[in-house]
């Protein structure tokens, strides 16, 4: 799982943790005598709680909605290249595979051993965290201009 998408759900969990005990004692507020006189929590509880997530949840799409494109015109993006931290070689056999190009063909074109090629593609894998082309072509064109 990616971890920024760890991290959202870990914040989802402890937004609604914190919120719960107000909601609950909301919910029971006309059975516990020492909340019956607090008209502020029998009202603002639940609505609070939306509002936050309501937040949350707009903080979230900007930040994954609103990223930089991966690949534009079947070039990687210097965002791209930055943010997984791919090597120029890397970003030459990345493009190559989104061609269709085998393995093979990508060492002759490249001037470099079908070894070595395979280690830059682990290598790849490693940083992108997939395990195959198809993995890795989804996750390039996942986000696409």
């Amino acid at each position: 799982m990616n971890k920024d998408l760890k991290q959202a759900i870990k914040s989802f969990i402890l937004l609604t943790i914190i919120f719960l005990p107000l909601i609950i004692f909301e919910s029971y507020s006309s059975y516990i005598h020492f909340i019956k006189n607090m008209d502020i929590l029998k009202i603002a509880a639940l609505p609070s709680y939306f509002l936050a997530i309501n937040i949350f949840n707009l903080k979230l799409v900007l930040k994954y909605f609103n990223a930089p494109a991966f690949i534009a015109n079947n070039k990687l993006t210097d965002y791209f290249k930055q943010k997984y931290n791919i090597t120029e070689k890397q970003g030459e056999i990345i493009e190559l595979i989104m061609e269709g190009v085998t393995y093979k063909q990508i060492a002759e074109k490249l001037f470099i051993s079908p070894k070595t090629v395979d280690n830059h593609i682990q290598n790849i894998y490693k940083k992108l965290n997939v395990n195959s082309k198809m993995q890795l072509s989804n996750f390039i064109r996942s986000n696409e201009k």
